[in-house]
């Protein structure tokens, strides 16, 4: 059981105060896909986004599909973006249900994937505006959906 948020759908939550904070936190969600991860680009959207934490035009965190089998997470804390990607082939499969959560500190921030680090982004972390916003399933536009089925992990 979970929302499924596909079409062009738009899913939001709000993070209440003291859930995160600038120099640690986490979110987590699972995701149960409805593509492959290499067929995911195919629903029409060049960046499907598996979710955006927004703060604002630059302290957000997002997880995306950036190419074929290619999963990116990337960071802006009011310091400049960083970005780093997981080749993940046969790994993000059509109906699996995957725990994916983003965690970080004063000294980096990471992507896992069901317990397992797929992505570490070696930067220090301290936002400057609190993201307050969690986006499932697409941008803070509410564009680059991706077609999945969201609940807790």
């Amino acid at each position: 059981m979970g929302i499924r948020v596909d079409g062009h759908d738009q899913a939001v939550q709000n993070i209440p105060p003291g859930r995160i904070f600038a120099t640690e936190g986490w979110v987590r969600i699972g995701v149960t896909h409805r593509h492959d991860v290499a067929d995911m680009r195919a629903f029409g959207n060049l960046t499907p986004r598996f979710w955006t934490l927004w703060g604002d035009a630059t302290n957000y965190v997002f997880v995306n599909v950036s190419a074929a089998n290619t999963v990116t997470l990337t960071f802006n804390d009011g310091g400049g973006v960083h970005t780093a990607n997981w080749a993940a082939a046969g790994l993000l499969t059509a109906a699996d249900k995957d725990k994916m959560e983003v965690q970080w500190d004063a000294a980096h921030m990471e992507l896992r994937v069901d317990n397992v680090v797929r992505i570490n982004i070696g930067q220090p972390v301290n936002f400057v505006t609190m993201p307050t916003l969690l986006y499932a399933g697409s941008d803070e536009t509410g564009a680059q959906q991706v077609d999945a089925v969201f609940s807790s992990p």
